[in-house]
């Protein structure tokens, strides 16, 4: 075949876009050139795309743990904020509650976080609006701000919906992070308490500080009251529990200040968060025994915690509440 004016004989080889001679390397190279340059990018012409983040695009994946984004949302869900510090010390209290084996061990946990009345309601372990899920009903007059609960001393508190009996315990561990309202002298105050009159009195309850600030209370009996002057007044973890046979302990951060002989006895009613929750004439809930304190954390459940587990306890609410300079 013919090409132009040369009358010589050339062969063609395809070069994709259509069939060219054979040529020198300089030609090949000045004539792919050539069928490229339509394909070229311009990037000062380039039109921004917006990438999806997650699954089908929206928000992005949470850095934090499931169970404590699930309790953000809770509390956000329910109209209330949370600060970044609230959310990051949150979540790690999550962790270690989890990295030493204390996530399952308590039904109510609550970490007094957001501020108000409607944030710190929920459960760290079941943020559901519900009896069933421990979700606190605030009672009285309650002050809640930054750095958690504060009690009035006359008729606030928190109603965990907590029952010894519908929980069909055979042990129970109570407790709460004090941190406020220790300089008034305390008279009949209940840091955790639940209290029926009939079919005899049973007046179960830790107290750090009755009728005075040197004598400490537990009683998981009727009116088996156990009381000692070791410990001190002072902020910091203070916890009761029983293993339902035959002892009951408390605890003020991570040392033991008393081990009594006693059983529990299964009172069919609600434990309540600084309050010693009763009933009154007419069958409705109300707090008595309110103390002056304020709490940065409270918890509760059918367990009975070791030496390790308590130590690990204390550790983790120490950091969380010093975190929120609370502590």
């Amino acid at each position: 075949m013919k090409h132009g004016a040369w009358h010589k004989r050339q062969t063609y080889r395809d070069m994709t876009f259509r069939q060219v001679p054979n040529l020198t390397i300089e030609e090949r190279q000045a004539e792919l050139n050539k069928k490229l340059k339509p394909y070229s990018l311009d990037l000062s012409k380039h039109i921004p795309i917006e990438v999806a983040h997650g699954p089908g695009g929206g928000t992005p994946p949470s850095n934090y743990d499931p169970d404590a984004q699930a309790f953000f949302n809770a509390v956000q869900g329910g109209g209330d904020t949370l600060t970044t510090t609230e959310k990051d010390a949150t979540n790690q209290l999550v962790l270690d509650l989890k990295d030493n084996s204390l996530w399952s061990v308590f039904d109510g946990f609550y970490p007094f976080v957001g501020g108000t009345a409607s944030s710190h309601k929920w459960n760290l372990l079941d943020p559901q609006d519900t009896n069933a899920a421990h979700r606190i009903i605030w009672l009285g007059g309650m002050s809640h701000s930054s750095t958690g609960i504060l009690g009035n001393a006359v008729n606030s508190g928190g109603n965990t919906y907590w029952n010894y009996v519908s929980e069909s315990a055979t042990e129970m561990s109570v407790g709460l992070y004090v941190n406020d309202g220790l300089t008034a002298t305390p008279y009949g105050a209940y840091d955790y308490g639940s209290f029926l009159e009939t079919p005899t009195r049973q007046d179960n309850m830790i107290s750090i500080g009755f009728s005075n600030k040197t004598t400490k209370y537990v009683n998981f009996n009727k009116t088996q009251y156990k009381s000692t002057t070791a410990g001190s007044y002072t902020k910091g973890l203070f916890l009761g529990q029983s293993n339902g046979a035959d002892t009951s302990q408390l605890y003020q951060n991570d040392t033991q200040i008393f081990s009594t002989a006693q059983t529990i006895y299964p009172t069919d009613f609600y434990w309540g968060i600084a309050c010693s929750l009763r009933l009154d004439a007419f069958n409705t809930i109300y707090a008595g025994g309110s103390p002056e304190r304020g709490y940065g954390t409270a918890f509760i459940g059918k367990t009975y915690l070791n030496q390790t587990q308590i130590t690990a306890l204390n550790t983790s609410l120490v950091d969380f509440n010093t975190t929120l300079s609370r502590n």
